[in-house]
Order: C-alpha cells, then sequence, then structure tokens
C-alpha cells in the first residue's frame, strides 16, 4: 500500500497565520485508489510567521532537512520505513521536496536508515506549479519573485535570498539531476495567469520554468487554471481532478514491486559491503635510513621518548634543514 504525501505551498488566509501542522493523515485510505494513505504537511518557505515562539524564517533547506526528519520519524515508529511514496509538491514545496531527496540520498549506506529510507522509497513525484528553472529569457529569480507576488506577509530576507541565489537553486537541480530518473514524474503547469497584490495579473511558473526538458520518465501535463487554483479542484467531476487523480493510481499500481526491488538491491549491497577496518591510532611512515647521518643519540632517544606516550600532543620547532 504505497504512501501519498503531499507538499503544498499554502496561501495565507488570514492576518493571524498559523505554524505548518504536523503530519498527520487526512482521509481514510478507502477513499483513494489503492488504499493509499493520505499524509499532508503544510509548508511556507515565503510565510512570515509572526507567532513568537516561531521562528520568522526558514530557509528552503532547512525546510527540506525538517521534512525528512519529520516523516523518516513518523515512519520508523509505524514500522513502515519501506512503504512506498508517492509526493505531491505545489509551488515552492517542489523546491523543498527536491532538497529533501538529495538530503536523504546524501545519508550513508549502513548509517541513517530511516534519513536514506525516504529516497529510497520514493517512487513517483507530482511536481505542481513548481519553478525548477528560468526560461524564455527569465532569470529563476524573477519567477520566484513572482511566486512571492501572490502571498501575503512574505519573509524579505528569505526573498532576497531566493533571487541573489538563485545560482544555488540551479546548482541543485545540478544535484537532482542524478537521482531524478530514480522516480516517476509529472509536471504541472498553469494554464491561466494569476491575480497579484498589485492587482495585475502575471503567468507565475510559466510552463519553460515548471517543466525541466529531458528528464527521463517525466511527463508535462496542462493543469487548467492559474497558479493557485490549479491544486483546488472544484469537485471530483472537474477534469483536472480526473488527470490527476488517474496519473496516481496509475503509480500506486505499480510503486509496490519497484520500491520493494529497491529496498532487496540494497540490503544486497549491504550485506557485500566490507567491514571498515578499524582506524589505527598512530601511523609509522617507513624510511630507509641515511648511512651518512651523524646522530644525535641523547636528542634522538629524548624525541623517541616524548612521541610515544600514551596520550597528548607534541610539537618539533626548530630552523629550517635541521631536522
Amino acid at each position: 500500500m504505497p504512501g501519498f504525501f503531499k507538499l503544498f505551498h499554502r496561501s495565507k488566509s488570514s492576518t493571524t497565520p498559523s505554524p505548518p501542522p504536523p503530519l498527520t493523515s487526512t482521509t481514510p485510505p478507502e477513499e483513494h485508489p489503492q488504499g493509499l494513505e493520505v499524509v499532508a504537511e503544510g509548508v511556507d518557505p515565503v510565510i512570515e510567521y509572526k507567532a513568537s515562539a516561531i521562528p520568522n524564517y526558514q530557509y528552503l533547506y532547512d525546510h527540506a532537512r525538517a521534512l525528512v526528519s519529520d516523516l523518516s520519524r513518523k515512519r520508523k515508529i509505524t514500522n513502515t520505513l519501506e512503504r512506498p511514496i508517492i509526493f505531491i509538491a505545489h509551488s515552492i514545496g517542489g523546491l523543498v521536496l527536491k532538497s529533501a531527496l538529495i538530503h536523504s540520498d546524501a545519508a550513508r549506506q549502513g548509517a541513517l536508515l530511516e534519513q536514506r529510507s525516504i529516497k529510497l522509497s520514493t517512487y513517483g513525484i507530482l511536481f505542481m506549479g513548481t519553478p525548477h528553472q528560468g526560461g524564455n529569457g527569465v532569470q529563476l529569480g524573477r519567477v520566484l519573485a513572482n511566486v512571492a507576488s501572490v502571498f501575503i506577509a512574505a519573509d524579505d530576507r528569505l526573498l532576497k535570498h531566493l533571487e541573489r541565489d538563485s545560482e544555488w537553486l540551479q546548482q541543485q537541480l545540478g544535484q537532482y539531476g542524478p537521482i531524478s530518473g530514480d522516480f516517476v514524474t509529472k509536471f504541472a503547469y498553469e494554464e491561466y495567469k494569476t491575480p497579484t497584490l498589485l492587482g495585475h495579473s502575471i503567468m507565475v511558473v510559466p510552463k519553460a520554468s515548471a517543466v525541466v526538458p529531458g528528464q527521463a520518465d517525466a511527463e508535462p501535463i496542462v493543469a487548467h487554471g492559474d497558479h493557485i487554483s490549479m491544486v483546488k479542484f472544484p469537485s471530483r467531476d472537474n477534469v483536472d481532478y480526473t488527470t490527476v487523480s488517474e496519473q496516481l493510481q496509475i503509480m500506486a499500481m505499480e510503486a509496490e514491486d519497484t520500491v520493494q526491488s529497491r529496498w532487496e538491491a540494497d540490503r544486497r549491497a549491504e550485506s557485500e559491503r566490507p567491514d571498515t577496518p578499524p582506524t589505527p591510532s598512530s601511523t609509522v611512515i617507513p624510511f630507509r635510513r641515511d648511512p651518512k647521518f651523524v646522530s644525535r643519540s641523547d636528542i634522538l632517544e629524548r624525541i623517541h621518548q616524548l612521541c610515544f606516550q600514551p596520550a597528548g600532543r607534541m610539537a618539533l620547532v626548530g630552523l629550517g634543514g635541521v631536522g
């Protein structure tokens, strides 16, 4: 039974925002195809919290690490580390997700199994209006600023970080590229412009930014809505709802066998990994004695005594060439 995880970039609906809710099951499994369990977490990378106990900003990587930690902890206590995962990520939530998968993939084999399990168990991803890159002459930083303009109370420091360090996000694409082929990916892009707080409408994340060309096992999908409504379906009869639902059903049918094979391959690799020998406490580099060397026996004996004490450090100091 695959797990179904929604990572949404939530818009602010009131003047007093609340912190993201913890990972919680939202609907009974029988309401979803293939018995999917839905787990949702709100992530607000560009929303400023005003509650005194909550930091007013966190950078994307901080959110990504928190996502891996929270989700892996939930899966460990429910004994579901190997359960397949299908992610749905909206807007900047998709950048958080990519950072999270990079972070999970970097966990060493033989250690941090819970965190490694997130990437190992991820079968499919549905990116909804995620600004993966710039495009058509528009820089990625400008696209990110477009996203921010739709939402209220954006954290200025974070927005400057996003625009100034869009090169970092491009580097993230480079890090994500080698593992992107491990997932079945759907890129949903918006069809209509979105009203901004300034009164005009813009194409927040154009297709050129929302779709990564050439990615293996990936497919673009048009969403007949703007940046906000693309994830708010009016009814089950809506054509976009049907498209998304059917895509998820197909992923769910194929996820179990694929993820199980990954885990079996990982266990084989772990069993074949040689044990790492203990690191010696000291190392002696051999050398050939110079037959013409005139030793100072008393000094050498003193150095020998100092160097081979059971603990402590010693430094030899002298003019260049005296050694």
